[in-house]
């Protein structure tokens, strides 16, 4: 087993034992962060319950599935709904439905008064998980950080299919450092809501990316040198600079790309 099999081991392991290590009892609905809740179908579709509540926005991840009724019609003006049609199977990839779920929680929260319910079937997995999401992506949680705010709060059971992008030990609050592929994936980056990337090994032979590459996205590109990873040479020229780029985007996310994953994490 690889050095990086062993950390990912061990990082299942740890959240394993987080969701363990919870002895709540399972409820109807319970507030996991402020004005955000998870909860059941039998408490979604109790409009009197969430009228007292002050339920704004409704998020159903058992959208048109069996014993949910909720739709934008069964709410009429009370709430707003969005509901997306996902399986709860192991074989199902949620991964998909992370980025419009987060940015629904998050576009709710900001308006006035705005209060969340998310709910599936059960209120335990394929809610939780959209959760999660939203607290990484828009909260800028580590998905340990996000895993045990939770469970504090709600007896959950999160999907399996988190990526290793999401739920790897690596992603922190305000940097990741991912391989030269995680760079290339537009895609991902997006999702992420990345803004700002520092390429330490800029360079045809290397990592071939530069601005012209991120050209289509609302990133800040800034590529330091094409470094080869060997002691002999001399990055301290190039501390100053990084260092100073990497400050004015302090309260945001900055990929670091590299063409190897390092043993180095930022705490």
């Amino acid at each position: 087993m690889s050095k990086g099999e062993q950390q990912d081991l061990v990082a299942i392991k740890e959240l394993e034992s987080i969701l363990e290590s919870c002895k709540l009892e399972l409820t109807p609905l319970d507030e996991v962060w402020p004005n955000l809740y998870i909860g059941n179908v039998a408490i979604a579709q109790n409009r009197g319950a969430l009228k007292k509540l002050g339920i704004t926005h409704i998020l159903n991840a058992a959208h048109f599935k069996q014993g949910s009724i909720g739709d934008q019609d069964y709410y009429g003006n009370a709430c707003v709904y969005c509901g997306f049609p996902t399986e709860d199977s192991s074989h199902f990839d949620l991964s998909q439905y992370f980025k419009p779920a987060a940015d629904f929680i998050h576009n709710a929260l900001k308006t006035k008064d705005g209060k969340v319910l998310v709910h599936c079937i059960m209120g335990i997995s394929r809610s939780a998980t959209l959760v999660l999401a939203f607290l990484m992506m828009h909260c800028r949680l580590p998905l340990r950080t996000a895993l045990k705010h939770v469970t504090q709060r709600r007896a959950i059971y999160p999907k399996q299919t988190l990526p290793v992008t999401t739920a790897h030990p690596r992603h922190t609050a305000h940097t990741q450092e991912e391989t030269m592929d995680v760079a290339r994936d537009k895609a991902l980056l997006s999702s992420l809501c990345i803004t700002h990337i520092v390429n330490t090994t800029d360079g045809c032979h290397r990592i071939s990316t530069g601005s012209g590459y991120y050209s289509d996205l609302p990133v800040e590109y800034y590529g330091v040198v094409e470094a080869p990873d060997d002691t002999g040479f001399n990055l301290y020229p190039h501390f100053n600079p990084t260092a100073d780029f990497i400050y004015t985007t302090l309260k945001q996310d900055v990929l670091y790309e590299s063409s190897e994953i390092t043993d180095f994490e930022v705490s």
